[in-house]
């Protein structure tokens, strides 16, 4: 919890490599919070793609996104713990859908 608390921190300031260092850390551990941690990690992978301006990293980020956030749902559906299994009723479902219009209508060459 508190290397995804730092991770947010960061992500925050904009230190997205940063970021993304320390929720490996957060998911490596494969606590009781890995479905936000996955949640926050696909926000972050969200939020980048919607500020980026070079198309092969906005697919790229979306990509990555998408895939976090069905991380977050699957292992969330997995829980025996009520908030954990809230996930998919809520935030990470409308983000998922979120990510996948936006991949779905980027332009293609």
């Amino acid at each position: 919890m508190k290397l995804a608390m730092k991770a947010g921190k960061l992500e925050a300031a904009g230190k997205y490599d940063e970021a993304l260092k320390v929720y490996a850390q957060a998911i490596d551990l494969k606590g009781r919070f890995t479905p936000f941690v996955y949640h926050n990690l696909g926000m972050l992978y969200l939020h980048r793609a919607k500020a980026s301006r070079d198309r092969q990293s906005r697919i790229a980020d979306l990509q990555h996104a998408i895939d976090d956030f069905q991380s977050s749902i699957r292992l969330g559906a997995a829980s025996h713990e009520e908030l954990n299994r809230g996930l998919e009723k809520v935030a990470t479902r409308a983000n998922l859908d979120e990510a996948t219009k936006l991949l779905e209508t980027d332009p293609h060459p």
